[in-house]
């Protein structure tokens, strides 16, 4: 019976470490750049709109970050800097880009929660 406890512990450790291993954790600002990437393709920003969605998106994964590492158990934080986000962006944004900008927040939205974009397949 020891050896099975053993043996199964050493299996979940092993399991854990590769997991952890597969998907490296990326930092606030890594994280922000990818997303304002995909922002300025989907909405085709300027240089100029490029840099302040950089600003914008990176202070915002900065806060979003921290708060998570500081209450695990309180969404509403993350909800607001997020909500506090999109709002400037979509200030940065001609009123054509903030219809695209919706747009590309519903997709992210439904990939999150399963489904794909343009309807189920």
């Amino acid at each position: 019976m020891k050896k099975v406890l053993i043996s199964l512990a050493i299996t979940i450790f092993s399991a854990t470490a590769i997991s952890a291993q597969g998907r490296p954790q990326m930092n606030p600002e890594e994280i922000a750049k990818r997303e304002t990437d995909r922002i300025k393709e989907y909405v085709k920003l300027n240089e100029d709109q490029y840099k302040r969605v950089l600003e914008v998106n990176t202070q915002s994964m900065k806060n979003i970050m921290k708060s998570m590492q500081e209450r695990r158990e309180d969404r509403s934080q993350v909800v607001k800097y997020s909500q506090q986000r999109d709002s400037t962006i979509k200030s940065i944004l001609t009123p054509d880009q903030v219809a695209l900008y919706d747009k590309y927040l519903k997709e992210r939205r439904d990939m999150r929660n399963g489904s794909r974009p343009g309807g189920p397949r």
